[in-house]
């Protein structure tokens, strides 16, 4: 599969929303990953022009009941996560060219935050059983550096 890694198996549909989830390291207190949160939001808000930008919504830390948990299919774990939620208006650029962007901006500028874009349009999310993703990639071996070459590898191929 890995030749595949990173790519759609069927076309994608721009939806006008994404959904970015956010994970801080271990032991984040909440105080800390709201902070964090806003200076995400604040990144994204450069990224996409203020007429195209329907808003945004911030879930942040674990949801408190069991219904909340049961309808959240990001990972949530701990008051470290978050998810953003993006909604653009109808007359935006493609999505996709927002994503790209603010990935990169989150590897260089926020460099200790983990990522990742859950589904956001229904055709994925079917297709995805519910899951954040369709693959979960683990890199284990002896050395630690050489396995942290490959992981730096994978994860910046678009």
């Amino acid at each position: 599969m890995f030749p595949w890694l990173g790519q759609d198996f069927f076309p994608a549909v721009d939806a006008g929303r994404f959904d970015l989830h956010v994970r801080m390291t271990s032991g984040t207190r909440i105080e800390e990953t709201a902070r964090r949160v806003d200076q995400i939001e604040g990144m994204i808000r450069q990224v996409i022009p203020k007429k195209q930008l329907q808003g945004i919504i911030d879930n942040i830390g674990i949801p408190y009941s069991g219904i909340n948990l049961s309808y959240n299919t990001t990972g949530t774990m701990s008051p470290a996560d978050a998810d953003i939620i993006v909604s653009l208006n109808p007359d935006h650029e493609p999505t996709i060219g927002f994503m790209r962007q603010i990935r990169e901006r989150l590897r260089t500028q926020f460099p200790s935050v983990s990522y990742w874009y859950p589904p956001a349009d229904i055709v994925a999310q079917i297709l995805n059983f519910g899951l954040p993703a369709p693959f979960d990639v683990q890199i284990v071996g002896a050395d630690k550096v050489h396995d942290a070459t490959h992981r730096e590898q994978i994860s910046r191929s678009d």
